[in-house]
């Protein structure tokens, strides 16, 4: 389980704050910075690029058929 440490006269001292407000550093085990490095590598990189390639994608599209769109006006009218 993680804790709380802060620096004290050169020495590391646990903290009684809570992990979830703790303003020092936080000791793990390296499993546990392994599962965290995994859980944030895995879940949340893949997610933000498929959110940015979508965007993306519909943007150019949009642009093209908008850009179409004038172009097939334009013919018309000459």
């Amino acid at each position: 389980m993680p804790q709380c440490v802060e620096f004290q006269s050169g020495y590391l001292v646990q903290s009684q704050q809570d992990t979830a407000s703790c303003t020092g550093y936080m000791l793990v085990t390296p499993q546990e910075f392994t599962t965290f490095q995994s859980v944030d590598i895995w879940s949340f990189e893949p997610v933000e690029a498929g959110k940015f390639f979508g965007f993306s994608f519909t943007l150019i599209l949009i642009c093209y058929l908008v850009a179409w769109g004038f172009g097939e006006l334009l013919r018309f009218i000459r």
